[in-house]
């Protein structure tokens, strides 16, 4: 199986997820998981480019928000950070954290229902 090396250009071609994990105190939760879900509606409905789709989870305590988009490649993924939308969330996100994780991976496998 061949792997991705970041060095290699045709890396930035293939298709991407991005993952955010923001461990947050309970009581700022409802807020964040509604502006998450709002900003997200909104990037669908103005057919963000190289936007596939995205998920938002939601740890059982109430103290970690995950939020997985999926971006038809790596250029695509880094142009949506200068979206306004984007942006804002992001910053919500860090003024939230209590801790954040960042990662962009790419997709291997899927196993359909």
């Amino acid at each position: 199986m061949n792997l991705i090396d970041d060095r290699d250009a045709e890396a930035y071609d293939k298709p991407v997820v991005s993952v955010i994990k923001v461990k947050i105190d309970p009581k700022d939760a409802a807020g964040l998981l509604a502006k998450t879900l709002d900003g997200l509606a909104a990037e669908g409905n103005k057919n963000l480019p190289g936007f596939l789709t995205a998920q938002v989870l939601l740890s059982v305590d109430n103290r970690t928000i995950v939020v997985l988009s999926e971006w038809s490649d790596r250029h695509a993924w880094g142009k949506s950070r200068y979206d306004p939308i984007v942006e804002s969330l992001l910053e919500d996100c860090y003024a939230k954290a209590i801790a954040i994780e960042f990662e962009i991976y790419t997709r291997r496998g899927e196993l359909a229902r």
